[in-house]
């Protein structure tokens, strides 16, 4: 180019030619010079349009403007200034004169990328790459143009290959991470930001998808360095503090997420992900008012995402306030106004919640708007099909196929034949359960194929010999049922007709470390503990027999993801360690231990029911496993499986509720290690907080211990002791315990001015010590399986007024130990607890039935004794 211009502008002779012309000043006049054939060729080549009568200094003028005009810096300029098209025109008008000039055809590769002329790049880029076969800004745009267009594996081929031709290359390596996590390979994923950090500690990406990734594997205290790291580079950023948050949250460091997600608030008030977490966070600490406050933001913001509305419900209940989670469809109705769409929502929430007279009202609704629109009729067979309802699902897609919308009815009904055929189900089972009315549910389904399949797995014998027994309990925090499961690990252990016993939990603590928990107490015994949560940890552990599962899975992944999280682990133990007995507690962890045990050919199964029917509980604890019915049905075909309750009452409500003879639910009465109760208040002196609470030793103690949950009733407690208190002075109310309800309970103690006559003194293990206090003792539960503390206090000396609960009733003698009251009505049971302490000689000799009572029918050796016949039987 310099040759060019340096030959134009001193006048481009023809070959040969000598001729200046030259005014009389001695000036070269160009305008008087006739075209040269050389400038003429440049013109041509540039495509630029010139007259014949055109001077030289006129032909000159046009080719520096073109110069000009397509220098180097000129498009560049138009690159940096979002010209991009322009920037094209450019530089395809200088690549015709200077073909070579890979700087020119770099900028067309970033503009046509910048303009989204994705082909258009890759072809130029390649025009780079037949000239220069290793260019890496042409392999790297060709790579990012082919992701563009969705072609997610050409495009990682080749950010493999630049990685490879560079060690320190940090942009592919970023690319590549993204790619694999898209793909959920995250072992990928977690190399190359080891790579990155080889190449620079610092990379942003690197360490916050190696928490991603980390996350997504469970692996949560693996991923607490690298996300705290990302705090340590800039402490303002919000996605580092949100990943600290979750992190803290998973690891049960409450109070640690706490402040990390307040903090990513603070930086951005929208950061819903850290709302979320942060709500979850309040709930552990039983702060309902704020996560309540986080929800309705949420559901304001967000009215058609059905989980804001489903999380602030919980709420409610949790706080045992049913009305104004009902009240929640006020809000969908006003924030949601499409009136199909809202319609869509109360019947999603009604249905989840079982609010059967809100369902029945808006079917009634829908029926008169909406009976022949094909709109809605899709919808809700579409609801019921992601719901898993299949025989409501049926009715919707058999109302579709009658309107005579085939292609959309022959979507959904292909959709429906795709579950019933990963779970063996025929459609006229559906249809049986349709025409009676009978709800069906895919779990249900895939329950009885899994059941119907281990028919084929060859079950191990009851060996003659000493049985190994496995324990399995969801958590070990401080219940009534967990409580029970230490009592029997402690008679169990060394028992002279067991061979072994170990102990199986999903996780010790479920409170994230805000309660305590029975670990210690186990530890103690010497039992082995298993925590089969971490299950990237867990299958490593069993990966010897991994590949076992591989059968199960097509069916395994048609059951709830929170069921395969318990099942599928335990079945890798019970195949490895090969049990000879699975005792299991509670009904929902009962149903996956038995398929778990039924999988690995167990061949004894013992299920502890403890409590009165599920459906006798609270809302909640059936909305989460509304299959059970159905899936004991199944299960107690199998002769191995044996389900026990603790008390003739429960008995009595698992036979009606499953349609069973009584006596096929053997009873095992609780048994107290009392000898344990009364070591862990040994020394304890509680004159000082008797003196801070007021009491004297004149004044009478209505005490009680259990947690502050719906079923003990709480509120109900205090309402009793408030009457209580309002006819008799000298009386104070003492609660031992913890629990969701704690909050609200105070709060009416406050509301009342009773907080010096009622204490809630927390959870604590010196309950023994309280008991010694305690001259009557209170239990106002609607819902009760047996109630261990009933046994307890009696044991203790302490008798006993309670509200006629499940097997309330078979732990004490009504008007001996103890007095039974038939209603809840808190004046009726507020005249029960005066008459008692009323009645000085009555007190004493309660007191002393109670100790003969509790002691006798209720110790640890009786119920281990019937409890190992049951193994052996």
């Amino acid at each position: 180019m310099n040759e060019i211009m340096s030959g134009i502008g001193r006048y481009p002779k023809k070959k040969g030619a000598s001729q200046v012309i030259i005014n009389i000043s001695g000036v070269a006049r160009n305008d008087l010079i006739p075209l040269d054939a050389l400038l003429m060729e440049q013109i041509e080549i540039r495509g630029l349009p010139i007259d014949i009568s055109s001077t030289q200094n006129d032909a000159l003028n046009i080719f520096n403007e073109w110069e000009d005009k397509h220098s180097l810096q000129k498009i560049r300029d138009l690159y940096s200034n979002g010209s991009w098209l322009y920037a094209i025109e450019a530089c395809n008008n200088r690549m015709m004169v200077y073909k070579d000039e890979v700087a020119v055809s770099i900028i067309l590769v970033r503009s046509l990328y910048s303009s989204s002329k994705y082909l258009q790049c890759i072809d130029s880029c390649q025009m780079i790459l037949n000239k220069h076969p290793n260019h890496v800004d042409a392999l790297r745009f060709i790579a990012r143009s082919q992701k563009n267009l969705g072609n997610d594996s050409e495009a990682a081929k080749i950010y493999k290959d630049l990685a490879l031709m560079d060690n320190e290359d940090t942009d592919s390596r970023i690319m590549l991470l993204r790619h694999h996590y898209g793909h959920d390979n995250l072992d990928q994923v977690i190399k190359y930001c080891d790579e990155l950090q080889m190449i620079n500690p610092d990379i942003r990406e690197s360490l916050l998808f190696k928490v991603r990734a980390l996350h997504k594997k469970n692996e949560w205290e693996k991923s607490l360095k690298p996300a705290k790291k990302l705090i340590e580079i800039n402490s303002n950023d919000v996605e580092g503090r949100v990943e600290c948050g979750r992190t803290f949250y998973m690891l049960g460091r409450i109070k640690e997420a706490r402040i990390h997600l307040e903090k990513a608030l603070e930086l951005n008030p929208n950061e819903a992900r850290a709302r979320r977490t942060l709500a979850r966070v309040y709930e552990k600490t039983q702060q309902w008012d704020e996560a309540l406050e986080i929800y309705r933001i949420e559901c304001h913001s967000h009215p058609m995402e059905y989980s804001n509305w489903e999380e602030r419900i919980k709420i409610f209940y949790r706080m045992n306030d049913e009305e104004s989670a009902r009240n929640v469809l006020n809000d969908v109705r006003s924030l949601i106004t499409d009136e199909m769409e809202c319609h869509m929502m109360c019947y999603a929430i009604s249905n989840s919640f079982y609010w059967d007279d809100e369902i029945s009202q808006l079917e009634i609704q829908a029926k008169d708007l909406w009976s022949n629109n094909n709109q809605y009729n899709e919808k809700v067979a579409n609801f019921n099909l992601d719901r898993g309802n299949l025989a409501k699902s049926l009715h919707y897609i058999k109302e579709l196929k009658k309107s005579g919308t085939s292609q959309i009815h022959a979507e959904l009904e292909e959709k429906l034949e795709s579950i019933l055929i990963k779970n063996n189900t025929p459609l006229s089972f559906v249809e049986h359960h349709l025409e009676r009315g009978i709800p069906l549910l895919q779990t249900e389904c895939a329950i009885q194929a899994i059941v119907k399949r281990c028919r084929e797995v060859k079950k191990r014998r009851f060996s003659k010999g000493k049985p190994s027994v496995a324990m399995i309990s969801s958590s070990l925090g401080r219940g009534g049922a967990e409580r029970q499961v230490v009592t029997c690990l402690k008679g169990l252990k060394g028992h002279i007709k067991l061979k072994s016993i170990a102990l199986y939990c999903y996780r010790l603590d479920n409170t994230g470390g805000r309660l305590d928990t029975y670990s210690t107490e186990v530890e103690a015994l010497g039992i082995p503990i298993h925590q089969f949560g971490n299950s990237a940890d867990w299958n490593k552990k069993y990966s010897n027999v991994l590949d076992s599962l591989n059968q199960w899975r097509p069916m395994l992944n048609q059951l709830p993801l929170s069921m395969r999280r318990v099942v599928e682990p335990l079945f890798l133990a019970f195949k490895a360690n090969s049990p000879t007995i699975v005792h299991a507690w509670q009904d929902s962890t009962n149903i996956n231990v038995s398929l778990a045990a039924m999988m690995a050919g167990v061949p004894r199964i013992f299920l502890f029911a403890r409590s009165q029917r599920p459906d006798g509980k609270t809302m909640m604890h059936i909305r989460n496993s509304p299959y059970l019915k159905k899936s004991y049905d199944v299960i107690l075909e199998d002769k191995r499986a044996t389900l026990a309750t603790n008390s003739l009452a429960g008995s009595k409500s698992y036979a009606e509720w499953l349609g069973r003879d009584i006596n096929e639910f053997p009873v095992i009465h609780n048994g107290v290690d009392f000898k344990t109760i009364a070591e862990s208040s040994e020394g304890v002196n509680l004159s000082k907080t008797l003196r801070e609470f007021g009491i004297t030793s004149k004044d009478k103690v209505v005490g009680s211990v259990f947690r502050f949950v719906q079923e003990k009733q709480p509120l109900l407690w205090v309402e009793t002791m408030a009457k209580v208190i309002d006819s008799r002075d000298g009386v104070h109310g003492v609660i031992v315990g913890d629990g969701g309800l704690f909050g609200m309970v105070r709060e009416l103690i406050h509301e009342k001015g009773l907080q010096d006559r009622i204490h809630l003194v927390g959870q604590t293990r010196e309950v023994k010590a309280w008991l010694d206090r305690f001259d009557l003792f209170l239990l106002t539960s609607s819902i009760e399986g047996l109630p261990n503390v009933l046994i307890e206090a009696q044991a203790f000396g302490v008798p006993v007024v309670s509200t006629d609960a499940g097997g309330s009733a078979d732990t004490f003698l009504d008007g001996i130990s103890g007095r039974l009251c038939k209603t809840s009505d808190p004046e009726l049971i507020a005249a029960k607890v005066i008459k008692c302490i009323d009645n000085k000689k009555w007190l004493k000799s309660a007191s002393s039935e109670s100790i003969k009572n509790g002691r006798k029918a209720f110790s640890t050796d009786t119920m281990i004794k019937r409890l190992v016949e049951l193994y052996e039987s």
